[in-house]
């Protein structure tokens, strides 16, 4: 098998080579066909311009075959101009065509101003479609007509024909040329000619169409006839041999434009033939290569098959049975042949690998199963637990509110500070069990959020009216900075959670500072900053606080109190609305914590109608930039 492989190798990459150089080839002409496909729309809208003129200078009117131009140009972008870059191009040149047949008449100046265009989108689908880099000389001639001699001696006809509007116009101040800019023509004319007639040759010399030959032969030299009667005309205008004459001058530039034209769609003809013969020749070469590998490689594969069949088939017909019995569950035997020294040996060694671990596969899913059984276990356990402790709180807290109402009138003031103590210990424990219970709904997969409309303003402001007492008690300042969000769609009451979870801890760690809150958009989420001034936190403890249970420090727990879930959740809650939460501190300078919401518009008529505009702010603080509110 080595022998055979190390036989064919180099053969197989020696003839996938010349396929991946015939197909060049093949995409090659096939780029180029489309080129003269674009070429000969181009030509044609041009001819219906010229088309245009005549009709504007005897009949005084327009036809419709400017509209038909535009259209047969626009076909032909969308067939073949997708990939040479040409639509801008199109777009403007079908734009002033339509506007010459709105007016009614196609004067020298915007016609060839179109001609320009056409002259450049041709050049542009010469370079583009590979035609100016056509590798043999039998179509290079050809695109050297249709893509550079033909498109110049145009240009000599269009600067003749505005030069004879120097004779067309009876007040010659108007005229931006004179009478003898046609006698300056005239030397252009004859290199272009020149250069014309030489490619034509080269062409002729190279075609291998006899019949096609004789046509062009012909249509070519009744084009030079036609272009010198024009030449000749001119001239003699140039020298006032003769008196100008309209209709003679029109009729004469029409005829060598049509004839011009003639032979450039049979020099394009021509050329597409010639690339398309290519195409057929280079399939085929490519095809006999396709074909001599295959027969190489089958007479290949006979062999190898003979080979593998006697050595490979009954070893192999084993290790099916036996995998198998894999899939079938049945894991308890051994892989058989595993002392052999080749490749079906390693293959069992492979199967005898994938069997001991699909067995500790399923012996960890097993243990995964019981634990999330235990998981769910755990938490269903909290949540029933949060609720049956809820019930009885709420009751000692009524009664506690009660009692201290009750004691108000009569003046006990130590009865009254025990009720109030016990009311206090008892929303305290109610809010550890309510963040038990939302944790516990969050890992079990039921914590659900709402999607109505709602301010973003009126839930900072309503955070912050919340959390006054806090900064009262240490003396702090509140900042409030609103973006003008005219709506926002998710769950406000969520979203309020987390806000008060972050400014509460912000009020909580800041002594005789400042706390801010801000919200604006970004993109698609809305972006809530949260900073005070306070302890800040080092490098270990932001690693750790967004942990259930978990604080800065134990010295924070027995200073500040706390359970170590609200972060937690806080974070948690913000990814179930499509957030998340960051935060960035320094020790003894503060903390700035980021809440992003995923901000998503209404699809119905569910949503109420938020407040109009944000809370007004008052005067700010430099150090913030933020509009500060004293609470103190």
């Amino acid at each position: 098998m080595v022998a055979v492989a190390a036989f064919l190798a180099p053969i197989a990459l020696l003839l996938a080579l010349f396929v991946q150089e015939q197909q060049k080839a093949i995409d090659f002409a096939r780029a180029e066909i489309r080129g003269v496909n674009m070429a000969k729309a181009i030509h044609e809208a041009g001819l219906s311009l010229s088309e245009a003129i005549y009709q504007s200078e005897t009949t005084g009117a327009l036809t419709s075959q400017l509209f038909s131009a535009v259209t047969d140009l626009k076909r032909a972008q969308a067939q073949y101009g997708q990939s040479f870059g040409t639509e801008a191009l199109v777009d403007q040149v079908s734009a002033d065509l339509l506007q010459i047949s709105a007016s009614g008449r196609a004067d020298i100046g915007p016609v060839n101003t179109i001609r320009t265009k056409l002259r450049s989108l041709n050049v542009q689908v010469g370079d583009a479609s590979n035609l100016i880099l056509d590798p043999e000389l039998d179509s290079y001639y050809l695109m050297d007509l249709l893509i550079v001699r033909f498109p110049e001696t145009s240009a000599i006809l269009n600067a003749k024909a505005a030069a004879l509007g120097f004779f067309k116009s009876a007040d010659k101040s108007q005229v931006t040329t004179d009478g003898h800019e046609l006698l300056r023509l005239g030397g252009g004319y004859r290199v272009a000619i020149s250069q014309l007639e030489d490619s034509a040759a080269s062409a002729l010399r190279h075609s291998h169409n006899s019949a096609r030959l004789g046509i062009f032969q012909n249509e070519f030299a009744e084009t030079i006839r036609t272009l010198d009667r024009l030449d000749i005309y001119t001239r003699r205008l140039s020298d006032q041999d003769e008196p100008f004459n309209n209709q003679v001058a029109v009729a004469l530039e029409w005829q060598a434009r049509k004839q011009l034209h003639d032979v450039t769609m049979i020099a394009a003809d021509e050329l597409k033939e010639l690339l398309e013969a290519r195409i057929v020749r280079l399939e085929t070469a490519r095809n006999r290569s396709l074909l001599a590998t295959l027969v190489l490689f089958g007479v290949a594969l006979v062999f190898v098959f003979a080979f593998l069949r006697r050595r490979v088939t009954q070893p192999l017909t084993i290790l099916t049975q036996t995998a198998d019995q894999f899939a079938a569950g049945d894991l308890s035997a051994a892989t058989p042949l595993q002392d052999r020294a080749d490749e079906v040996g390693a293959l069992a060694r492979a199967f005898e690998r994938l069997r001991l671990e699909a067995m500790g596969r399923i012996e960890a899913e097993s243990e995964r199963a019981r634990a999330v059984a235990a998981n769910k276990a755990k938490s269903a356990f909290l949540a029933m637990m949060s609720h049956e402790f809820r019930t009885p709180l709420n009751a000692v807290i009524g009664y506690a509110e009660i009692l201290e109402e009750d004691l108000q009138g009569k003046n006990l003031e130590q009865s009254r500070n025990d009720a109030a103590r016990i009311r206090s210990a008892g929303t305290h424990l109610l809010g550890v069990i309510n963040q038990v219970l939302d944790l516990s709904k969050i890992e079990a997969g039921s914590m659900e959020t709402e999607a109505i409309a709602y301010s973003p303003a009126e839930i900072l402001q309503e955070v912050g009216d919340t959390i006054r007492p806090i900064l009262e008690a240490r003396g702090n300042v509140l900042a409030l900075q609103a973006a003008p969000i005219e709506e926002a769609w998710g769950d406000p009451t969520r979203l309020r959670q987390c806000l008060y979870n972050l400014a509460a801890n912000a009020a909580k760690f800041t002594d005789h500072g400042v706390v801010s809150l801000s919200v604006h958009k970004r993109d698609q989420v809305l972006v809530f900053q949260v900073k005070d001034t306070g302890i800040g936190m080092s490098a270990d403890q932001i690693d750790r606080i967004f942990e259930p249970f978990v604080q800065g420090d134990d010295s924070t727990t027995r200073k500040f109190g706390g359970t170590g879930l609200g972060l937690a959740i806080t974070r948690k809650l913000a990814r179930l609305m499509g957030g998340d939460v960051s935060v960035t501190s320094q020790e003894h300078v503060g903390s700035s914590f980021e809440l992003t919401i995923l901000h998503r518009m209404p699809h119905g008529d569910e949503a109420r109608t938020p407040a109009e505009k944000p809370p007004t702010l008052t005067d700010g603080a430099d150090d913030y930039g933020l509009d500060l509110v004293d609470v103190a």
